[in-house]
């Protein structure tokens, strides 16, 4: 198990994302690799967590986005067979799943949100975003998705 991201919230709540071989809220997942979201109190105590887990692949959290409403957006990837699939997730300030939108195959690394409560993520992909002459699938190409709140 790691963290890797951390960001403060409203009420200087702690959101840390990161990864699990575990098995959490009772959940049998002590194989695979997931995705792992923790808010904090601001002394520390835990107020929730949540892993995310898509029986049998393996899920990757990298961004960590947080908005001024304390819903927490995380970013990452979700591999099975050699291949990654760039996903994004919102979680209510409580901490339930409030959407899971997959992006492109690849990998999404980084979530910002903005005043409105937009979310964006970067990413990189292996596959043609726009048709053109000589791409050949197999170099990456960097994206930026927006999600409307």
């Amino acid at each position: 198990d790691y963290a890797s991201t951390v960001r403060v919230g409203p009420r200087n709540t702690i959101f840390i994302s990161g990864q699990t071989y575990g098995s959490l809220s009772g959940s049998d997942r002590s194989v695979n690799l997931d995705g792992l979201l923790q808010k904090r109190g601001p002394r520390g105590g835990l107020a929730w967590r949540q892993q995310f887990a898509i029986m049998p692949e393996l899920s990757s959290i990298v961004g960590l986005a947080v908005d001024i409403r304390g819903n927490a957006y995380v970013s990452g990837s979700i591999s099975s067979g050699g291949r990654s699939k760039a996903f994004a997730r919102r979680y209510g300030s409580g901490g339930s799943s409030k959407w899971t939108r997959q992006i492109l195959s690849g990998r999404g690394f980084a979530a910002a949100t903005n005043d409105q409560g937009n979310l964006y993520v970067v990413g990189m992909t292996k596959g043609a975003l726009f048709p053109r002459a000589g791409h050949q699938g197999n170099v990456g190409d960097a994206f930026v998705a927006k999600f409307r709140r």
